[in-house]
């Protein structure tokens, strides 16, 4: 069954009877962050811990059920883990994937905009210089 959670999100997929719901059906970062940029500091966390929860929880059933959980699954949870991190921290983590930096980044200058956060707090989500060889 496919039921709307949010105005600015209009898919959402549960997977069975009493499955969870997921705001991103593919398990898409950038999908996440679409319907979240519009959303208060005390949403986003509470959102971004359910959505881990779920995504964690379709893992467990995948592997009790011994069928293949999708790698794009594991990689969604990394990210909502990360991101969880650093809204309680305050502290970008220090080793991320350049698109999970960038996607945070997107997060923490909308809640910068509305002064839900510190713009301290975006300082090590800035893009890294190339390195040099």
């Amino acid at each position: 069954m496919v039921y709307p959670r949010h105005a600015h999100h209009s898919r959402a997929v549960a997977c069975g009877k009493g499955a969870p719901e997921l705001i991103s059906e593919h398990f898409d970062p950038d999908e996440f962050v679409r319907a979240a940029v519009h959303w208060n500091r005390l949403r986003l966390e509470g959102e971004v811990e359910r959505e881990l929860r779920e995504a964690e929880l379709l893992a467990e059933k995948a592997w009790v059920t011994r069928q293949q959980l999708p790698h794009a699954c594991r990689a969604y949870a990394t990210f909502l883990k990360r991101v969880s991190d650093w809204l309680g921290t305050g502290a970008a983590p220090r080793h991320s994937r350049r698109q999970t930096r960038a996607l945070m980044l997107t997060l923490g200058q909308a809640l910068v905009a509305r002064g839900q956060l510190e713009e301290t707090s975006l300082r090590n989500l800035q893009p890294r210089k190339p390195r040099r060889h």
